[in-house]
């Protein structure tokens, strides 16, 4: 059939990226206006959830919900925070009496 005479790649990755920068920043914990940022960047006019809280309803509740928003962001990353309550919800049903 025949033999290949591949010998191996050539190739000088750091030729191509240059050196690595600084990723120091990925490390340290978020800040409020990082925080902010983000949300301001989101679209407001969608609903991440079925719940209907959209992102206007965080701009517009923020005086109220901002410092418990901030709470939820230094949980995860500190690593502290259940994902699996975050990403599931429970829902009961109640007969109505008659």
């Amino acid at each position: 059939m025949g033999t290949s005479s591949f010998s191996g790649l050539t190739l000088d990755l750091s030729s191509l990226f240059g050196n690595p920068r600084d990723l120091s920043a990925l490390v340290i914990p978020f800040s409020h206006q990082e925080i902010n940022e983000v949300v301001k960047a989101l679209p407001s006019d969608k609903s991440p959830r079925s719940n209907g809280f959209n992102i206007d309803f965080i701009n517009k509740c923020s005086n109220i919900i901002n410092e418990d928003f901030y709470n939820l962001c230094f949980s995860f990353y500190d690593g502290n925070i259940c994902l699996q309550s975050i990403n599931s919800s429970c829902i009961t049903l109640i007969l109505k009496k008659r």
